[in-house]
């Protein structure tokens, strides 16, 4: 657990807790006097994961003494004060309100002022949302923010006045968005993933939706991306296939138009490896439900990457390559799925038998493989599933 996270340690604990109580006990033990939780702390920029992971590290109350204080530390320091001021969250600044809140724990008398402050101002500022919704009130917020960010304020709206939103929305001219999606960082699969969202969202019914604009805002955007924006070539896989999937959801023609050869390209170099394999498994499904036209090419890519593929799975994570290859197995790609599984079944056996696989349920996920070799009477599955 020395190279890991805090989301993925304290997972690991809780799991192993319920399989060998003393180790998981000796685990945390070290963890603490050597103050990696205080690291993991300090690393994690999720402050929902952190609240979370702070929750379930609580649980073993016996290493109270030694936890507290630094969880405390934590909680009164730079780094948090610093997250508090960025998040623009308010389901997770209420969670921590309510962990500070809670008797059941010792943070109520040792949090700073200063801390509660900060986080009752920030709660109050995002509580503070208009009473009408309007085009012009739309248009401020999205010359005055990251697109990344108009997700949740079309949320907050739309709890306000679903159908007015709808209406407010049509009127914005697309070289505004066009201009705010464009501006800073390149996140093209984020961009495109929201603009999907806002389809579904702001659809009311066949005369009031804004299917119009969102299509037009799409072709524009994708259009910037291909012929002007270099790093858009040098998007990782799964982000690319992301932008692709999420493109063909909104609109098929456009994103055909514009994206597919470069789908096909990438389909067609050498696969160097993912961080994020179950994110290229689960899209390349996606993709090949939406058009079967795809299916051969991507066989012929798992094909003729299959020994990095192996590879990526035996060194990733559980949580990232068993869940993949689950997600590849529901679609017309099941063989090779089956065919990946069984060349990677010694080194997923020796991980679930030394238990150095970070998951939330160990259990749980290698069960999934039912999934993959069910039409082979579970053989490689359930010798998996025997060395739990």
């Amino acid at each position: 657990m020395n190279n890991t996270n805090l989301s993925s340690s304290v997972k690991a604990l809780s799991d192993i807790r319920f399989i060998d109580h003393d180790f998981a006990i000796h685990q945390l033990n070290e963890l603490l006097l050597k103050n990696r939780i205080t690291e993991y702390l300090n690393n994690d920029s999720s402050l929902g994961s952190i609240v979370l992971r702070s929750q379930e590290l609580c649980k073993f109350e016996r290493f109270s003494d030694l936890l507290y204080p630094q969880l405390i530390n934590y909680y009164n320091g730079i780094r948090f004060s610093e997250l508090v001021s960025k998040c623009d969250k308010i389901g997770n600044l209420k969670l921590i309100k309510t962990l500070f809140n809670n008797n059941k724990y010792k943070f109520r008398t040792n949090i700073k002022p200063e801390t509660i402050e900060l986080l009752d101002s920030k709660v109050a500022q995002q509580d503070k949302m208009p009473t009408d919704v309007n085009k012009d009130l739309i248009c401020k917020f999205i010359k005055s923010n990251r697109f990344t960010k108009l997700e949740h304020f079309i949320t907050q709206l739309r709890k306000i006045d679903r159908k007015k939103t709808t209406q407010s929305f049509m009127q914005i001219k697309s070289e505004l968005l066009i201009k705010s999606a464009t501006k800073g960082a390149l996140a093209a699969y984020q961009i495109v993933e929201q603009l999907y969202k806002f389809k579904t969202w702001l659809f009311i019914s066949r005369e009031l939706n804004c299917d119009e604009l969102i299509d037009e805002v799409l072709r524009k955007y994708l259009d910037h991306q291909v012929h002007t924006e270099r790093r858009f070539k040098q998007l990782p896989l799964e982000k690319f296939l992301s932008t692709y999937s999420y493109s063909l959801k909104i609109n098929s023609k456009i994103a055909q138009l514009k994206l597919e050869s470069e789908f096909l390209n990438n389909l067609a170099k050498e696969y160097k490896g993912s961080d994020s394999l179950s994110i290229v498994f689960q899209m390349l499904r996606r993709i090949t439900d939406f058009n079967a036209d795809y299916i051969n090419p991507v066989k012929q890519f798992l094909k003729t990457n299959l020994p990095m593929l192996v590879e990526d799975i035996n060194n990733q994570d559980m949580t990232k390559s068993i869940p993949g290859l689950i997600e590849l197995s529901k679609s017309k790609l099941k063989e090779e799925a089956l065919e990946i599984l069984i060349l990677s079944e010694s080194v997923l056996k020796q991980k679930i038998m030394d238990k150095t696989n970070q998951v939330t349920s160990i259990r749980s996920v290698v069960e999934g493989l039912r999934n993959v070799d069910e039409s082979i009477e579970n053989e490689v599955s359930n010798r998996l599933i025997a060395s739990l």
